[in-house]
């Protein structure tokens, strides 16, 4: 999905990871429990990873679960159920996650920006 930190700016930093980690944590169908229980009996593993420009979710299993695969994946990414409890616990965590500020990270990242910006 185009939900990337491209799309952030200093008002609305780290939502797609913050996102992206919540919709991991449960849906308006499964918990979490459920969710890693199902991967297991599919014989695969579910992953996110949040990029520049994309938001990425990744299930692989065994053929024969196609069809819950999808509905699985489908809950995921369109009916993220973060609670509130959930929700001060996952900012605890991006914010413990987050890497001290590389220079040579913060020029790349600065470049880009400037290069590649949308302007309105």
């Amino acid at each position: 999905m185009k939900a990337g930190s491209r799309q952030e700016n200093l008002s609305n930093s780290s939502v797609a990871n913050f996102v992206a980690q919540g919709a991991l944590n449960g849906t308006a169908k499964y918990s979490k429990d459920k969710i890693d229980e199902l991967v297991d009996s599919f014989g695969g593993s579910l992953n996110v990873k949040v990029g520049r420009e994309i938001t990425q979710f990744t299930l692989s299993f065994e053929s024969q679960f196609l069809s819950q695969a999808v509905e699985l994946l489908s809950q995921i990414v369109l009916q993220p159920n973060i609670e509130a409890t959930q929700h001060e616990a996952l900012k605890a965590t991006l914010h413990k996650q987050a890497s001290p500020l590389d220079p040579y990270v913060i020029a790349t990242e600065s470049v880009h920006y400037t290069a590649y910006r949308v302007f309105f």
